[in-house]
């Protein structure tokens, strides 16, 4: 069964659910603050497997739809859908909302893509982090062409160094993240380690699964590769840098990609200026960890002028989590994602 927060303009457009796939769908139409709704209004959501949420029906601030999806997500059990009519990936509420493993999005404005989309997100496993991805960046129209056209990375060992600023600025994490987010969204891709911290050498120890070999390990279908060895081909092979200090120049200017991670508090923050200063003349990505909201336009305004991407991640615990801050990692390798030519 579908709850259906919808505008007076919407109210009959997913109908087709319930007379094509037989799912019942109780619509609440009007305007509303989605994040009180959440979290004084809803009462037993246990009938409903879904939750259809109109985005031109709610009056709340993009922070707030994200905060009442997160409470939503934490209290029921129903899928949540978010129907976002026309919206691109300039959207920082969709890039957010991705990050943050919210997948189940519609941004089409063409009706019979709406339907396909909205039936994907009905479907046994809803959309997946690569769909919801290419959602955000591509029409539906598009989706079918590079679909016929075995759209893929077609680079070949494009090199990503993940440096940190210092030590404990999430570093590992964010290399671990990148490499499973790569290898879910299709592309051939490995881990090296190449810091003299011996994290990697650990881990078979928790992760029983994972097979080990002389050079590399190996867990859910991603190689780790250990200090001294390197992958065979691959489209990009994640170099693990550890933290500034213990690379030099001359290594991290042969790689075509550059991601610098850091923290915000003062004493952290300063690491992060030195870093900066001693790459200023190079292209990077600034990945800042536990940024609270107050304090990110202070460190925009900071960094406008330097020669860098500048994003703050969300949380991320799991070192295999290739979904965290999946829309970041989409951006950082974007200009490397291609489509084969239609036959």
């Amino acid at each position: 069964m579908i709850l259906y927060l919808c505008s007076n303009q919407n109210i009959n457009l997913f109908d087709f659910v319930e007379k094509e796939c037989g799912i019942p769908i109780k619509k609440m139409s009007g305007l509303f603050r989605l994040k009180q709704f959440v979290i004084h209004d809803v009462r037993n959501l246990s009938q409903f497997d879904f939750f259809l949420i109109d985005l031109k029906a709610l009056k709340d601030a993009e922070s707030e739809i994200v905060e009442a999806a997160t409470a939503f997500s934490a209290m029921y059990n129903a899928r949540i859908i978010l129907f976002a009519e026309g919206l691109d990936g300039s959207s920082l509420l969709i890039s957010k909302l991705i990050d943050l493993g919210f997948y189940n999005i519609i941004t089409s404005s063409d009706y019979e893509d709406i339907k396909e989309e909205m039936l994907e997100c009905i479907g046994p496993d809803g959309k997946d982090m690569r769909s919801a991805i290419r959602s955000k960046y591509f029409s539906q129209e598009e989706i079918r062409q590079k679909d016929k056209a075995d759209f893929a990375f077609l680079c070949r060992d494009v090199k990503i160094a993940v440096v940190g600023a210092a030590h404990k600025v999430g570093t590992t994490t964010t290399a671990f993240n990148l490499v499973n987010f790569l290898v879910n969204s299709g592309a051939d891709a490995a881990y090296v380690e190449a810091n003299t911290n011996g994290h990697l050498s650990t881990l078979p120890t928790y992760y029983k699964e994972m097979i080990v070999s002389e050079t590399h390990v190996e867990y859910n279908g991603v190689k780790y590769y250990f200090r001294g060895h390197f992958p065979e081909e691959n489209n990009f092979i994640v170099i693990d840098f550890g933290t500034f200090a213990q690379c030099s120049m001359k290594t991290l200017k042969q790689c075509e990609l550059l991601i610098l991670c850091g923290t915000t508090k003062p004493y952290e923050f300063a690491f992060v200026r030195a870093a900066l200063a001693e790459l200023c003349d190079m292209p990077l990505f600034l990945l800042l960890s536990y940024t609270p909201k107050k304090v990110q336009s202070e460190i925009c305004n900071m960094l406008k002028n330097k020669n860098v991407q500048l994003y703050f991640t969300g949380y991320s615990p799991d070192l295999f989590d290739g979904k965290a801050n999946a829309a970041i990692y989409a951006e950082i390798v974007k200009e490397y994602t291609h489509v084969k030519a239609i036959e």
